[in-house]
C-alpha cells in the first residue's frame, strides 16, 4: 500500500469519529452455570454442572467384533474393526447387531489398529495402540483411498508419526505410558490425536499432517478428562469433537468439545458427561449420522467371573450442544446502503449509511462486533474476522446487509 493511500485511510478512520464498541468475552452458552447474556465471543470457560446420561439402548454385537476399536458412519452403515490380528472392517446392523458385509484391507500391517476415520476420499486406519510397553515406533495412520477398496489393489499412504515429548524408549510396564493413543480426527491439512494417557488420566492433543511421511507429532492441548480416551468423532453440523472412553474402574463417559473455531482448542467449551449407573464398560469408539444419536461401542470384558459382551449402544446428545444468544436476520438491503469491497479480505467500506449504532453478526446469528457509524462514508477494519459470511445491521432492525470474508 502506497504511503498516501496509508494516510488516506488512518485519515478515514479517525475523521469519522468512528467507534468501534469493545467485544465482550466470556461463556456464551445458556446451558453452562457461568453464562454470560453479553457476551459475544466464547473464550472457553464455560463451566458445567455435574449431569448423568444413559443409554436410549444397548445391543449385543456378533461375538466377530468382539474386539470392536474403531466406528464410523459411512455409506448409510456404522462400521467397525478388531484391534489385532483381523484385517477387515465390518458393517454392523444397528437394529440385530449382526455384520451385514466386510471389507478385506489386505496388504496392511495389524500391530494394534485403535481407530477408524474417513472423509470424502479416504478411509483412515490408525496403527498406534501403544500400552503393553509404551516404546514402539512404527505407530501409522493408513490413508486409503475409498475407491480401491473394492479392486484387487489398494491404494495407500502411510503416515507415520511419533511423539515430539518421547525420548525414552526404555521398556515400561503395561498401562503406565502416557504415549499411548485410540482416538483421532481427520481435517483437510490435518490429524489430531487425543492421547490415551494411562499416568496422568489427561489427553494431550497433538496433531501431524494429512500426508504421508515421517512426522513429529506435536501437542496443542491438554486436556483435563480425568479418565482414558479411546474413540473420537466429528460432528460437522455442529462445529464439535465427541470423544469417548472410561475411568480406572470402568465406568464409560462422553467428552465433547464444542463452538469449535478453527480447530481453536483453547476457546473451545469442554464438557463431560458420565454414565454413572454403568461399570465394567470398556468403551472404544463413538460415531454419529445425525449429529444428534451417538452410538458407542465396547469390546468383551470379563473380570472376576463376570462378563460384559460387546455391544453398540445409542445416546442422544441433542440437549448438550451449546445454546447461545441468536438474532434472527432477514437478508435484505439496507436502504442506499452499500458494502464495499464484497468479498473482502480486511477493509470494508460502509456507503450511505445513516449515523447510528450498526452491529456485525456472523453465520451462528452472534454479535462479533459494534460500531457506531456518525459519517455517510465510514471505512471499517475487518482483519480479525474469520473467513464467512457476515450481515450488517442497525440496532433493533430485523434487516441487514450481507457481506463476505475472504482469508
Amino acid at each position: 500500500m502506497k504511503m498516501r493511500q496509508l494516510f488516506h485511510l488512518t485519515a478515514c478512520l479517525f475523521s469519522s469519529n468512528l467507534l468501534i464498541q469493545a467485544q465482550t468475552v466470556g461463556c456464551t452458552d445458556k446451558l453452562a452455570t457461568n453464562f454470560n447474556a453479553n457476551a459475544t465471543i466464547n473464550d472457553g470457560s464455560c463451566l458445567y454442572a455435574t449431569t448423568p446420561i444413559t443409554f436410549l439402548s444397548s445391543l449385543t454385537i456378533d461375538a466377530t467384533l468382539k474386539e470392536t476399536s474403531g466406528l464410523i458412519h459411512w455409506e448409510n452403515l456404522f462400521w467397525s474393526h478388531n484391534d489385532d490380528n483381523d484385517n477387515k472392517i465390518y458393517a454392523i446392523h444397528t437394529t440385530t447387531g449382526s455384520i451385514d458385509s466386510s471389507i478385506t484391507l489386505n496388504g496392511l500391517e495389524i500391530h494394534d489398529w485403535e481407530e477408524l476415520q474417513h472423509d470424502s476420499l479416504y478411509l483412515y486406519i490408525g496403527d498406534m495402540g501403544n500400552n503393553t510397553t509404551g516404546i514402539r515406533q512404527n505407530l501409522a495412520v493408513y490413508k486409503i483411498t475409498k475407491s480401491s477398496l473394492f479392486s484387487s489393489t489398494l491404494l495407500v499412504d502411510t503416515i507415520h508419526f511419533s511423539y515430539a515429548a518421547q525420548i525414552d524408549f526404555s521398556t515400561s510396564t503395561s498401562n503406565t505410558t502416557n504415549f499411548d493413543c485410540e482416538a483421532f480426527i481427520v481435517s483437510a491439512d490435518s490429524i489430531y490425536f487425543f492421547a490415551k494417557e494411562w499416568t496422568h488420566k489427561k489427553s494431550t492433543i497433538y496433531s501431524i499432517p494429512n500426508q504421508a511421511g515421517h512426522h513429529t507429532a506435536q501437542p496443542i492441548f491438554e486436556l483435563d478428562v480425568n479418565g482414558l480416551i479411546t474413540g473420537a468423532c466429528w460432528a460437522a453440523n455442529k462445529d464439535a469433537i465427541v470423544l469417548c472412553g472410561y475411568s480406572t474402574i470402568l465406568q464409560p463417559f462422553i467428552y465433547m468439545i464444542t463452538d469449535l473455531d478453527q480447530y481453536n482448542f483453547s476457546k473451545a467449551n469442554k464438557r463431560k458427561l458420565t454414565f454413572n449407573n454403568l461399570l465394567g464398560y470398556q468403551t472404544e469408539a463413538i460415531a454419529t449420522a445425525d449429529g444428534h444419536i451417538f452410538y458407542l461401542t465396547n469390546e468383551q470384558f470379563s473380570m472376576g467371573g463376570t462378563t460384559i459382551q460387546q455391544q453398540i449402544h445409542t445416546v442422544d446428545l441433542s440437549n448438550f450442544f451449546p445454546k447461545k444468544n441468536t438474532i434472527s436476520i432477514k437478508e435484505n438491503a439496507i436502504e442506499n446502503v452499500k458494502i464495499y469491497p464484497n468479498p473482502s479480505h480486511d477493509i470494508i467500506v460502509i456507503d450511505n449509511a445513516t449515523a447510528g449504532l450498526y452491529e456485525i453478526i456472523n453465520n451462528q446469528g452472534q454479535i462479533v462486533q459494534m460500531i457506531t457509524l456518525q459519517m455517510p462514508s465510514t471505512t471499517i477494519d475487518v482483519s480479525r474476522l474469520s473467513a464467512g459470511s457476515y450481515f450488517l445491521k442497525k440496532q433493533h432492525s430485523p434487516s441487514g446487509i450481507k457481506f463476505i470474508i475472504q482469508q
